[in-house]
């Protein structure tokens, strides 16, 4: 994990202008993308494109945000965390579909999440 400190961050976005972001709290993102492999763990069926991906150690492609979220919520019950503190509530037949919410508060929970898009 990288941790960012709160603070003000000089970046630049996708079109290339240099812009200020203001991060309010601290947040830990993931130093590199999830590869195949580790996604392939959880869902085992995974198909990927192997045009843009050319091994297993490449990031996993032609994932859904259901399954993305899914994912976060699998990596928070391995490492322990309470279900209280899940950002991701399955849907109401108890699946990671349409339906589903993000917890109102999931910044501030500790589980994994996806990044915001100003994070």
């Amino acid at each position: 994990m990288v941790v960012v400190p709160p603070g003000e961050l000089d970046v630049i976005d996708q079109a290339g202008q240099s812009r200020t972001l203001r991060i309010e709290g601290m947040i830990a993102l993931g130093w590199q993308e999830v590869t195949i492999t580790e996604f392939r763990r959880f869902r085992p069926e995974h198909a990927v494109d192997t045009l843009t991906a050319l091994s297993d150690d490449c990031p996993v492609n032609l994932v859904s945000w259901y399954d993305a979220a899914a994912y976060c919520n699998l990596l928070s019950q391995e490492e322990g965390v309470s279900k209280d503190q899940w950002c991701y509530a399955p849907n109401e037949e108890g699946k990671y579909a349409a339906g589903m919410k993000i917890r109102a508060n999931a910044q501030a929970l500790s589980g994994y999440r996806l990044p915001t898009a100003k994070e």
